[in-house]
């Protein structure tokens, strides 16, 4: 037991119909919808341009966004030599504690996120790190260090920080921001840059903002 035999596919084709809640259960993607858990992630959050499950650093690769790719062509998306470089196959459960080298007890990840994972038994404490990774990070980036340069921005434009705006607005959805943002943003050179992301999550605040102002 050590190194996981199952393919970068194998490990996604699991995956990604699943959603981890905030408290460190699985759960079908279909049933947090349907049941409204707003305190979920999906694994996955794109079948066709592949992440670091954890951070959400993505792997640029030369994919069409708004192309539609059949299973075979999916699969050899993720185990592309590039996905297998960017993406190290990491236990959930560590095989020196008996974990299993299979799809359900692998995740993939980045090298600094493999590093910085927990190594227990408890999975759901693995889930639930995972959980909290995700939310604070955009693409690999850390929110809240960009979070001036938003506000910095926002104001440019003549509208209240984002923290005045959830003071007047605190029911405004930002469950969708990462959703909103992949159709905004892309890629410049390998990576989404910082730039490319303020200026993205402004766009977005701004348009939430305008919208409830309509309505008052």
């Amino acid at each position: 037991m050590g190194e996981i035999s199952a393919s970068h596919s194998a490990i996604m084709n699991y995956w990604k119909d699943k959603a981890i809640r905030n408290d460190g259960k699985i759960i079908l993607e279909k049933r947090a919808s349907i049941t409204n858990y707003q305190d979920s992630i999906p694994v996955i959050e794109d079948w066709i341009i592949p992440k670091c499950w954890a951070c959400g650093e993505i792997v640029n690769l030369p994919v069409k966004e708004h192309e539609k790719y059949d299973d075979i062509e999916i699969n050899k998306i993720w185990n592309s030599a590039e996905v297998r470089r960017k993406l190290q196959k990491c236990h959930i459960v560590p095989a020196a504690l008996d974990g299993e080298d299979t799809p359900e007890n692998a995740f993939l990840m980045c090298k600094k996120c493999h590093l910085e994972s927990p190594d227990t038994i408890n999975k759901e404490a693995f889930f639930r790190w995972v959980y909290i990774k995700r939310k604070k990070n955009i693409y690999g980036h850390p929110f809240q260090e960009m979070l001036k340069d938003v506000d910095a921005d926002l104001q440019a434009r003549g509208l209240p920080t984002m923290n005045r705006m959830l003071i007047e607005y605190p029911d405004m959805d930002l469950s969708d921001i990462q959703e909103l943002l992949s159709k905004k943003v892309s890629c410049h050179g390998a990576e989404v840059v910082d730039s490319s992301i303020v200026i993205g999550l402004a766009d977005i605040l701004a348009e939430k903002w305008t919208e409830y102002k309509k309505k008052m």
